[in-house]
């Protein structure tokens, strides 16, 4: 066999075997990219533990709608305050300048709201269907609503009949507080465990800033009326500022 013609036939055996090897990587490129559709939660149930402290006892449910937004709704209970009581009633006491005061409060509420999460497409779209994501980012608003009953008493260095006595006093509350609340935060759920942290305020109506307190002499012969502001118990039922750690399930 001459060299020419042993050469070709090697040219012509190596492009064949070439094209066989090529031809695998040219099909697996023309292959479409199939996404994998990852589990996420679209409904959550959580409780807010740090309101347990207080004597607030509430549930939560959040809802995906459509298109990285979602509803929820919270309701709850309260019967306080319970395990910060001393703490509670020092604070009372030192934002209405008193030398004692105590409080109690009771009721129950809730609040409806809607949220926007920023969640990354694809943990939340393949293709044309709509997963829904309760993770990532979030801002929201609400309306919340409560039905409280507060009593106060309290003690305090009054002055009448040209000298100053420590009188006791007593205030009361019964009413229906309501506002407009904004928030924002970040929520993660890993499997069937949810967890939300949350910062945002309230701006709640329907509970006066100050109030008349029935004071009584401290020989309980006579009682007159003394004007306060409520300190406080106004900044929680007028502005609240509030940071929440949600814990839940979801699924």
């Amino acid at each position: 066999m001459s060299i020419p013609k042993f050469f070709a036939q090697s040219s012509t055996f190596i492009g064949i075997i070439a094209l066989f090897c090529s031809t695998p990587a040219l099909t697996q490129s023309d292959e479409p990219i199939v996404e994998i559709e990852l589990p996420t939660a679209k409904n959550t149930i959580g409780i807010r533990p740090q309101y347990f402290l207080f004597g607030f006892y509430g549930l939560s449910y959040e809802r995906y709608i459509a298109k990285n937004y979602s509803i929820f709704a919270y309701a709850e209970v309260c019967d306080g305050p319970k395990l910060l009581n001393k703490n509670v009633n020092a604070l009372v006491q030192n934002s209405m300048n008193l030398e004692a005061a105590s409080i109690y409060y009771s009721g129950f509420g809730g609040a409806i709201g809607v949220r926007r999460y920023f969640t990354d497409k694809k943990y939340s779209l393949v293709g044309n269907k709509d997963l829904g994501a309760l993770v990532g980012w979030f801002v929201g608003a609400y309306i919340p609503l409560r039905k409280m009953k507060i009593n106060m008493t309290t003690e305090s260095m009054e002055f009448h009949n040209f000298a100053f006595s420590q009188d006791k006093g007593k205030y009361s509350f019964n009413g229906l507080i309501y506002g407009l609340g904004l928030e924002g935060g970040r929520h993660w759920v890993w499997g069937n465990f949810s967890f939300e942290v949350n910062a945002g305020f309230t701006y709640m109506q329907g509970m006066p800033r100050s109030a008349t307190f029935n004071y009584s002499w401290t020989n309980g012969l006579e009682s007159y009326p003394v004007d306060k502001k409520l300190g406080i118990v106004s900044l929680y039922g007028t502005f609240a500022p509030k940071i929440e750690f949600v814990l839940g399930l979801g699924f």
